[in-house]
Order: structure tokens, then C-alpha cells, then sequence
């Protein structure tokens, strides 16, 4: 975790059902370039990458996703950013909760379909 270029892992806690990660968003990441020039924001495929990577950390394994519920994009994510991704799996289901949030502020959210061989 993370497969996207340019963020750090500040902090991580898990639990078999949740897992959560501070990161900060470095300003050179090449995840802001051309999107937008002047004002910069993490675009949303980067917002699911996220989430993704944080289903596998929490699954300790591969995680195909199959579909979105009730994606969500509420406010931008910015270079020098610090965010925290939270995923939540209910137990024995196939469908994963996660929220990106800056500081209090909720980013974005949504439920992530997995398929039968991502463990869910």
C-alpha cells in the first residue's frame, strides 16, 4: 500500500473487518499532472485506486472489484493533503465500505463489489 506514486503512509491500524491509513499527498505526485493545471486535484480513478488497494490490505490478498454502489465524490483532495482511507468489510460479504476524508471533511465514499475470489 499505495500503488499510486507520489503519497506516503503516515500511519495504518487494522482490524480483521477494518482497515485504516493516514497518508499524506505529496505535491509532486504524478497523480495531480494535468488534472488540473492551475488547480490541482486528485482525480477520482486515483480516489478508487485507493480504496482498492485498501480492500487487498485489508483482505491480505487480491481484490477484483465487479461494481460500485453509491460512489460519492463530495469535496477535491489536494497536493500536500493529508487523508485518511477507511475500508469496512461486514462480515462475510462481498461488498466493502470505504470513505476517504480530509481532516473531518468526508471526500469521498462508496461500496466496492468484489468477486467471489478476492476472500470477501
Amino acid at each position: 500500500m499505495p500503488t499510486l506514486a507520489g503519497l506516503t503512509v503516515l500511519a495504518v491500524s487494522r482490524t480483521p473487518w477494518i482497515y485504516r491509513a493516514r497518508l499524506l499527498l505529496e505535491p509532486e505526485s504524478p497523480c495531480f499532472a494535468g488534472h488540473f493545471p492551475t488547480h490541482p486535484i486528485l482525480p477520482g480513478i486515483a480516489h478508487l485506486s485507493l480504496a482498492l488497494d485498501g480492500c487487498r490490505e485489508l483482505l491480505g490478498k487480491g481484490a477484483s472489484l465487479v461494481a460500485l454502489h453509491g460512489l460519492r465524490f463530495r469535496i477535491p483532495l489536494r497536493p500536500g493533503d493529508t487523508i485518511e482511507l477507511t475500508v469496512t468489510r461486514p462480515k462475510e460479504a462481498k461488498t466493502v465500505r470505504f470513505e476517504l476524508r480530509r481532516a473531518e471533511a468526508l471526500a469521498s465514499s462508496g461500496s466496492l463489489v468484489l468477486a467471489d475470489d478476492a476472500g470477501a
